[in-house]
Formats: structure tokens, C-alpha cells, sequence
């Protein structure tokens, strides 16, 4: 059985670039790194493994249309969008 831990993009919309997987791939139990639409997996043999060489990944990221937002101005956003339809 393999496991797999995901490195996710830092911000949503965001997309891998390019990664760099070869210290992942030298550790013990690592089968595999693949960038998939959420991100890169790391494939090992048990899942602490897995998350340990996820660690290792180095990920040039797009950070697409939401790279300027922050939750801070996502909640300001939303607290005005509330205050406009008088709710709550």
C-alpha cells in the first residue's frame, strides 16, 4: 500500500509551476512525486514518510488571481457585503 501527502498551493486558484522532487525521491519508502491539479503528491510507503518528503519539495508557484488576497481583506470584503444586505 502506498500513502500520499499533498503539498497545496498557498493561496486557492493557485497552480505548481515547477518543483524540484529529488530530495524527496532520495529518502527511504518515497516512490513518487507527481504534480497533480491540487498541488504535488509525494507517494512512500507510509504516510510519515509521505509528509516528511513533502517537506522537502522545493515548488515554484502560480499564485493566479488571489495572489494580493489575504484573509484579513477577505473578511473586511465580507463584512462590507454583509453590511450592504443588512444581515447580521
Amino acid at each position: 500500500m502506498l500513502y500520499g501527502a499533498i503539498a497545496r498551493p498557498p493561496v486557492h486558484g493557485g497552480s505548481v509551476v515547477d518543483f524540484d522532487a529529488s530530495e524527496a525521491l532520495a529518502m527511504p519508502g518515497v516512490v513518487k512525486a507527481k504534480a497533480i491539479r491540487a498541488g504535488v503528491v509525494v507517494l512512500a510507503d507510509s504516510y510519515w514518510r509521505a509528509q516528511k518528503a513533502r517537506d522537502k519539495l522545493k515548488i515554484t508557484w502560480d499564485r493566479g488571481a488571489n495572489a494580493g488576497v489575504s484573509s484579513e481583506q477577505f473578511y473586511s470584503d465580507y463584512r462590507a457585503w454583509l453590511r450592504r444586505r443588512d444581515v447580521g
